[in-house]
């Protein structure tokens, strides 16, 4: 019977094993071992018959196992230490049901069966205790891969943070310095031009201007604030605004009738193009023409937006609002420095000759900054380092000397208050163009001119006098002491004279009577001829057997002539007389 009660026991030990892990799991522990006890009590009964009394008081035991915090089972949902009650509970119910089926075998075999129901009560707490201790580890480790990625980001970033901070500080606070501060360039003072005796030709006259620099931030209403006074107070010349200009500013003013220019249906089908939005405002300028101009546009109208334009298109450097402003309209501006927020009076330059009637041509031209880069060489000068609105010689010796001209421009730097007011400082100091001495004598320039125009004058009657073009040299040396070039249009009354002395060295013309000059020197050479040689030149003219008869261009003759006056009058006859004994011929 003993047997049979310790192997009934080992196997009530193996069940409440396993029902309290499962019991665990599911969070019903105590409904499970108070299952498993009533199962072991039932089996207690029927093999060792225990009384009555016995069975009551272990029922009476597993009822106040079943009460436990209110019915919640052991407190199996409120975790692994609950667990652990419970399987002190399940120990506790064996230990009672080990007592009440040894009670009547004596004490020596009741020790051994409490003894083995004790180890099996130990070994389910043990079961608890390592499921328990498997989910700290898990959760341990989990923790320390976090903490681990976490050390390591950090490390990442504190590296990078050294890398940026030490390593790179003058990268980066060059960058802080080229990001917050706005330069620009400013045109250097362009060389002079003279002559052999150091008379100007070309130089620069100073301008006084009232220049915009770029405000950072600055509002729409300041804007027009600012225009309205200057309008006011300033005179703002309008004489170089061209139509382009003025269908711009237009579009600026109204708007609403910008807007009705382009009909619906056009405005859809261009929004499908993907370069519709230039093609819908070239559609508009194309549609303003001269008349709605002088409708919708008033001269008051070009010299608000003249102004309201060129800041609203300033967003960094600085444009140039008025140009050769009067020292009192300086002063108005210097003195409301409050209200007119970036603009300040500033000196400029523009170029200027000594006598626009002369030379002009052949001296050349130079861009304001208005005009810029012309578009023929803009590819090459930007190449150069030259920006848009640099001024650079277009034509002539201003072109042909560029680089020497040009200088160094000055590097301005725009540095920013905190209201977004502008502090304009001085980078880099540019240096002067160089000066270009020519070869030309200026008084006989002047002298040679005045021959040439009085000249062309007395022969207007005459057919073919509509220009005269002529060049002194030095022969020694080559040097031009003098060039002139004059034509006029005998179309206009009175004729309009104009300096054309460029075509004096470009123009292209067929030899003609030039070659006259050559036949007399190869006379002399080949000792034709001697000084003061006279051939006559009458209205017969020369007779070559068949051929027609020759003549001068005045067909009734010059005469009896000399090689002096053969040359003047550009004698025809008295050419063809000595060419004829130069080749070995006579007549």
């Amino acid at each position: 019977r003993l047997e049979s009660r310790i192997g009934g026991c080992r196997h009530a030990g193996d069940h409440q094993r396993h029902a309290c892990q499962r019991a665990a799991g599911h969070g019903g522990v105590a409904g499970t071992v108070q299952h498993r006890a009533l199962e072991d009590v039932g089996r207690g009964d029927d093999d060792d018959e225990v009384d009555d009394a016995h069975q009551q008081a272990l029922r009476q035991h597993l009822h106040s196992v079943d009460q436990v915090d209110g019915g919640t089972e052991l407190k199996a949902q409120e975790g692994e230490d609950d667990g652990i009650a419970a399987g002190k509970y399940l120990a506790d119910i064996h230990i009672h049901v080990a007592k009440h089926h040894t009670q009547d075998e004596g004490d020596d075999q009741g020790d051994d069966l409490h003894d083995l129901c004790l180890t099996e009560a130990g070994l389910a707490i043990e079961a608890q205790e390592q499921q328990r201790n498997q989910l700290d580890n898990v959760v341990a480790r989990r923790f320390y891969i976090i903490i681990g990625v976490v050390i390591v980001i950090a490390t990442i970033f504190a590296l990078r943070l050294f890398y940026m901070q030490i390593n790179k500080s003058d990268f980066y606070s060059a960058k802080l310095e080229q990001y917050s501060t706005n330069t620009f360039e400013v045109d250097a003072l362009r060389g002079e031009i003279v002559d052999r005796n150091y008379n100007k030709l070309v130089y620069n006259e100073n301008v006084v201007c009232a220049t915009y620099y770029a405000v950072r931030g600055i509002k729409d209403d300041e804007i027009k604030s600012m225009v309205n006074f200057i309008t006011k107070n300033c005179n703002v010349d309008i004489s170089s605004v061209t139509e382009r200009e003025k269908k711009d500013y237009l579009l600026m003013k109204d708007k609403k009738f910008a807007k009705s220019l382009v009909t619906e249906s056009e405005k859809k089908a261009l929004a499908a193009n993907d370069d519709g939005d230039t093609e819908y405002y070239n559609l508009q300028l194309k549609r303003i023409t001269k008349k709605i101009l002088e409708k919708h546009l008033t001269d008051d109208d070009v010299r608000y937006y003249k102004l309201y334009y060129t800041i609203k298109n300033c967003k960094s450097g600085s444009a140039v609002l008025l140009e050769n402003i009067s020292y009192q309209e300086a002063s108005i501006i210097g003195e409301n420095n409050d209200l007119l927020r970036g603009i300040q009076v500033t000196s400029d330059w523009k170029r200027a000759y000594t006598d626009e009637s002369m030379l002009k041509s052949t001296l050349g031209k130079v861009t304001t900054k208005k005009q810029g880069l012309p578009a023929t060489l803009k590819d090459e000068l930007l190449a150069l380092g030259y920006s848009n609105d640099s001024r650079v010689g277009t034509s002539g010796l201003e072109r042909q000397y560029e680089d020497i001209l040009s200088g160094n421009k000055s590097v301005m730097t725009l540095n920013y208050m905190s209201d977004g007011t502008p502090i304009v400082k001085t980078k880099k100091q540019g240096s002067s163009g160089e000066n270009i001495q020519l070869t030309l004598d200026w008084d006989i320039q002047t002298q040679l001119t005045q021959m040439v125009e009085q000249c062309l004058y007395s022969h207007t009657s005459e057919r073919y006098q509509q220009h005269i073009y002529c060049v002194m040299m030095e022969p020694k040396t080559g040097d031009v002491i003098a060039l002139v070039g004059k034509e006029f249009n005998k179309e206009k009354t009175p004729y309009e004279m104009k300096d054309a002395t460029y075509l004096a060295y470009t123009g292209a013309y067929r030899i003609g009577s030039t070659m006259k000059g050559a036949v007399i020197y190869a006379c002399f050479k080949n000792n034709i001829i001697k000084a003061n040689h006279y051939e006559t030149d009458t209205s017969e003219g020369l007779k070559i057997a068949g051929t027609k008869a020759k003549h001068s261009w005045n067909k009734s003759g010059f005469g009896n002539i000399n090689e002096v006056q053969a040359l003047a009058y550009s004698s025809n006859i008295y050419m063809m007389k000595i060419i004829i004994k130069l080749a070995g011929g006579h007549y």
